[in-house]
C-alpha cells in the first residue's frame, strides 16, 4: 500500500497519468463519491487481504483489469497474446522477494538469535533461529521430530511464541490451546467506510483463508474485538485480520 498505491501512484499522477492498473485479483466499485475495495470473481486468487491497508483515496484511480477474471482465463489471454507469463508457474510467495528463500531473505535484516525450543511443560527439546522466523500452527521445519519412547507418529506444532526471552512453545499433536474464538487488533484500519461496534462481519486471519462468520465489536481507542462463530487454527499475532461486507473488504488490523 506505501509503495504501488503511495510513491508509484503519486509519481503516476504528477506526470499526467489518468490512471494505473495493477495484476492484483481484486475490484473497485464507485458509489456516492466513494472507492471501495472489492473480491476478486476468482475467490482462490483474490489479494484484497494484502491491500487492506489501503485508502479509499488511493485506489479511486486505480484499475484492477483481472477482477472478474478466473486465473484460468488470464492465463488463455496471455497466451492469445504471446506474453512471456502465459506458461510461467504461479508464485506462492511475496512478489517483491521472488523464489528466494523466505529465510534467508529475513536474514539479511533480521539476525538469527539461536533460542530454545520447550515443550509446555518447560522441557527443551531443540533450538531455533529466531522467533521471528517461525509462526503458530507451523509443524515442519524448526528440527524437532519424535523423541524415543513416545508417540511419534504425530506431528509437532509451534503453539505459542515468547519474543521476549527468544523462546519457540511446541507440543507433539494439536491440542485446544491452538484454537481460540476471538482476536483483538491494534487500531482497525478502515478503507472507505466505518461499521458500528456489533456488525456482523466475514473475517480471514491469513490469505486464502476461507471467509469466517463473525461478530465486531470496537473500543474507545478504535481497537476492534472480533468474535467468531466457529474456533479458528493458530491465530497469530503480528499478522492481519482483514474483514469483509459480503464483497466489500472494509479494511485490516494488526492482531496483538
Amino acid at each position: 500500500s506505501k509503495i504501488k498505491f503511495g510513491v508509484f501512484r503519486d509519481r503516476a499522477m504528477q506526470i499526467g497519468a489518468d490512471y494505473i492498473a495493477t495484476g492484483h485479483y481484486c475490484g473497485i466499485k464507485h458509489e456516492n463519491g466513494k472507492a471501495y475495495l472489492m473480491r476478486s470473481a476468482d475467490e482462490n486468487k483474490d489479494q484484497t487481504y494484502f491491500l487492506n491497508q489501503v485508502t479509499s483515496e488511493q485506489i479511486d484511480n486505480v484499475l484492477f483489469p483481472l477482477s472478474d477474471l478466473p486465473k484460468p482465463e488470464v492465463r488463455r489471454l496471455a497466451e492469445k497474446y504471446g506474453l512471456v507469463t502465459a506458461s510461467k508457474k504461479d508464485s506462492t510467495g511475496v512478489c517483491f522477494i521472488g523464489e528466494r528463500n523466505f529465510r534467508a531473505f529475513l536474514a539479511n535484516y533480521i539476525p538469527m538469535k539461536e533460542g530454545e525450543i520447550r515443550t509446555l511443560d518447560d522441557k527443551v527439546v531443540g533450538t531455533h533461529k529466531g522467533v521471528y522466523y517461525y509462526t503458530v500452527g507451523q509443524h515442519k521445519g524448526f528440527g524437532v521430530g519424535g523423541m524415543k519412547g513416545e508417540d511419534n507418529v504425530a506431528p509437532w506444532y509451534i503453539v505459542k511464541k515468547d519474543v521476549e526471552r527468544n523462546i519457540l512453545y511446541v507440543h507433539q499433536g494439536e491440542i485446544p490451546e491452538l484454537y481460540s474464538d476471538r482476536l483483538t487488533t491494534e487500531k482497525f484500519h478502515f478503507i472507505t467506510d466505518p461499521v458500528p461496534s456489533g456488525t456482523r462481519v466475514l473475517a480471514r486471519i491469513r490469505h486464502r483463508q476461507p471467509l469466517q462468520e463473525a461478530t465486531v465489536f470496537f473500543d474507545e481507542e478504535g481497537r476492534a474485538e472480533v468474535v467468531f462463530d466457529k474456533l479458528q487454527r493458530a491465530v497469530c499475532g503480528g499478522q492481519y485480520c482483514v474483514l469483509y461486507s459480503d464483497r466489500v473488504c472494509l479494511g485490516g488490523g494488526c492482531i496483538e
